[in-house]
């Protein structure tokens, strides 16, 4: 095995959980940590073993880069602070493993590139569905044509989550934080954007780029008390006529999706639920097996360590995460203000030890909207509010990424 690398993680909580469960302190693991950051270290499930293994914790990235170097630093802080952590990781001399989102604003988005341009350092996201063997084949069947045109890309998941869930931390469902730092925490910027973003990356007109929306019409809706949305439909139109459905939603009581259907000019890739296979039929006969897209989360973690010692670009970097923060910011904009369901539409449900916010009939309203390939009509529900088209944002002159 290769050396390992050194390494920093920035957040020890929540999903860095991850990293600390499947690397930290394994004989096999490719990533050496040097360093911790996190300014509540101590109400972490992994603190006592970071402090048994004698491995530094700080409060601040700066901090660690006092008087440490790393050669990878990975960003699995809440979500207002992967700008800010990853430019200054490539202004140290690391590479970066942001986790997703990419970030939540433009200028964010412009910094980050900057940083990447300036350094000549990597960065790789953490969109795990992207490094799957499956999102690599079907996406090189597309670039090389073997689908035709695209037409229309659909995806609906539907995951409950609890009061608890949106408790959890002081910036979920939050728009801003108390220093006025945008979060845009939502189903669309968090917990389903992983679907999102896979749809744009698979639209790329390279194997390391991602579609970019030319519009978008969202309707945004809130059953929890949250600041942000806990429900979206978005309808985007992409170049070349292509269009695109996106549902997401917590305020249900089943666990549902993510299921796609993508429809091509020489026929159509669909999958059904977890554990299912990708599969592609075409429209002349036969069909083409995919294989499983299940999550591959420590397949990003392998792929970024591959990339950095071999010189190469990530196969998930910024070039190709940024679709989805556009797409996002434009859809926010389409939707504001957001929604609140009706009192009377909502059923506190307990599940799992917790409770959610159940809206009914959503999860009957949503599957509607996905099967019609279409936003809710006012004529579905009283609360319905009708979407805005919205252009999505442009990065400038200076970026490829512009409408």
């Amino acid at each position: 095995m290769s050396e390992r690398m050194k390494t920093v993680l920035c957040g020890i909580g929540g999903y860095g959980r991850f990293y600390l469960e499947n690397f930290f302190g394994k004989p096999q693991s490719p990533l050496d940590f040097v360093g911790f950051v996190d300014p509540m270290a101590e109400r972490a499930p992994s603190y006592a073993a970071i402090q048994a293994a004698g491995t530094p914790v700080q409060a601040s990235l700066e901090a660690f880069y006092a008087d440490a170097r790393a050669d990878l630093a990975i960003v699995s802080s809440p979500i207002q602070f992967h700008a800010a952590q990853t430019v200054c990781a490539l202004d140290q001399g690391s590479h970066v493993l942001c986790e997703k989102p990419l970030c939540a604003s433009l200028e964010e988005i412009r910094q980050m590139l900057a940083a990447k341009q300036r350094t000549g350092l990597s960065v790789a996201l953490g969109y795990q569905a992207s490094y799957a063997e499956s999102t690599r084949r079907l996406k090189s069947d597309i670039l090389a044509g073997v689908w035709g045109r695209p037409v229309e890309l659909k995806c609906v998941v539907r995951w409950p989550r609890g009061l608890d869930y949106y408790a959890r931390n002081s910036w979920a469902g939050r728009i801003k934080d108390g220093q006025g730092r945008m979060i845009l925490d939502s189903p669309v910027n968090n917990a389903a954007a992983h679907s999102l973003h896979h749809m744009l990356y698979l639209l790329g007109d390279s194997e390391r780029t991602s579609a970019v929306p030319l519009q978008v019409e969202a309707q945004l809706y809130r059953a929890n008390p949250i600041e942000n949305y806990d429900t979206a439909f978005l309808l985007a139109e992409l170049a070349g006529g292509a269009r695109m459905l996106f549902i997401a939603t917590h305020a249900v009581e089943e666990d549902y999706g993510p299921e796609f259907e993508f429809v091509f000019e020489k026929g159509t890739v669909k999958y059904r639920m977890r554990g299912q296979d990708v599969v592609g039929t075409f429209k002349a006969g036969g069909a083409r097996n995919y294989g499983s897209a299940d999550p591959q989360d420590r397949a990003k973690v392998t792929d970024t360590v591959a990339a950095i010692q071999e010189g190469r670009e990530s196969r998930c970097g910024i070039e190709a995460a940024l679709s989805q923060t556009l797409c996002m910011l434009a859809a926010q904009e389409s939707g504001a203000p957001v929604t609140a369901f009706p009192e009377n539409r909502i059923r506190r449900v307990r599940k799992d030890g917790g409770t959610v916010c159940v809206v009914e009939g959503l999860a009957e309203i949503a599957m509607r909207a996905y099967d019609s390939f279409s936003l809710p009509d006012p004529g579905w529900a009283s609360w319905v509010r009708p979407a805005r088209k919205v252009p999505v944002p442009c990065l400038g002159p200076e970026s490829r990424h512009t409408v």
